[in-house]
């Protein structure tokens, strides 16, 4: 977005259905999606919005894929841990697509968790899957724990 006086904004929009994804190509600069694994980013998302893109003469839209990440060696806790907090993405019409495209059974599945090594190569194949598209690909790491102090 550019303002007369100020410097430009880039804007993403967080698309991933067919409509949202020709807007997206047409008028931003990229997209955000979120628990879109990377068989859905290579093989539906980048070819819409670089189409949209490409028919409005723009270039072609960053993909930056937003995955949840759980860096634990209980790999059987921290599954059953983010199936908890994503299984509500298994209602949403336009997650189910993607879990179905992706041949995966839940939400968990589409998170990137286990030990440090094994989240690093999960991570890789988000990045394998922009790259494979020529879109720009770029990670970036954003940290959360949960709070483990009590408040009264």
């Amino acid at each position: 977005m550019r303002v007369a006086w100020g410097t430009p904004v880039p804007v993403y929009v967080a698309a991933m259905g067919p409509k949202a994804l020709r807007v997206t190509g047409e008028l931003a600069d990229g997209t955000m999606p979120f628990l879109a694994g990377p068989r859905t980013i290579s093989e539906f998302i980048e070819p819409a919005i670089a189409k949209a893109a490409a028919d409005a003469g723009r270039p072609k839209p960053r993909i930056i894929a937003a995955v949840p990440v759980l860096v634990s060696d209980d790999v059987d806790a921290a599954r059953a841990l983010a199936g908890n907090q994503l299984s509500v993405y298994e209602t949403i019409p336009s997650y189910q697509k993607v879990i179905a495209r992706e041949g995966v059974t839940s939400a968990a599945d589409l998170a990137a968790i286990g030990p440090a090594e094994s989240v690093a190569r999960q991570l890789r194949s988000y990045l394998d899957a922009v790259r494979r598209t020529s879109c720009s690909a770029r990670w970036t790491a954003r940290t959360s724990r949960p709070s483990t102090s009590s408040r009264s």
